[in-house]
């Protein structure tokens, strides 16, 4: 939605696709110059070199990103960056080494973010925001594969309306999944022949 300016304050549809959305973000939030990132991708830890990178305050996202990995002499003409922004988001996925905690979790189309307090108090999602802020204002990807729950909430802020997105297939843990659908069957189960016995008497 957005002001018609023919209309006063009036509110009307805005009918754009997200490309063109996408576009106009970038021309407005862009600023001229560059910003320098080092990166070593022989690292251990992807996850404390991001936590380092995004917390830097010379670090300037809205600045175009010209990325160095340690002990390489190619120079980013698009490439690399591409790389460090796709390995990055890739990263948030996997169990890091060092830390021992992915920050998401669970199946593709049902990712959901680690509750890990520990991950929460140093930073870790605010510096994910930063780096999916930086790689979609820079053409690179966003955070596929989000449960649509999750993707409510972001977009809404609202728990009620994400809550009725939730499913089953939210839940990491596959046994704990397996133990609720059958305890919700056998409820359904349950409550069916109580229906049956109550009210359809023979």
């Amino acid at each position: 939605m957005f002001p018609d300016e023919n209309k006063g304050q009036e509110w009307s549809e805005d009918t754009r696709g997200t490309a063109e959305i996408l576009e106009e973000f970038r021309s407005i939030t862009k600023k001229a110059g560059t910003g320098y990132i080092t990166f070593n991708r022989m690292h251990r830890s992807m996850l404390q070199q991001l936590m380092k990178t995004y917390k830097d305050p010379k670090l300037d996202i809205q600045k175009s990103p010209d990325i160095h990995f340690e002990g390489e002499m190619a120079a980013d003409a698009g490439g690399p960056t591409k790389e460090y922004f796709y390995s990055a988001i890739e990263s948030l996925f996997n169990v890091d080494p060092i830390f021992g905690v992915s920050l998401f979790t669970g199946e593709r189309g049902h990712y959901v973010p680690l509750m890990n307090m520990d991950a929460i108090s140093s930073g870790c999602f605010k510096m994910v925001g930063k780096l999916l802020a930086h790689s979609v204002l820079h053409g690179g990807p966003g955070l596929p594969g989000l449960a649509p729950a999750v993707r409510k909430y972001l977009v809404s802020g609202s728990v009620i309306d994400a809550a009725d997105l939730v499913s089953v297939e939210d839940i990491p843990d596959i046994d704990l999944r397996d133990l609720i659908e059958n305890k919700v069957c056998n409820l359904c189960y349950y409550h069916g022949y109580l229906f049956i016995y109550l009210f359809c008497p023979v």
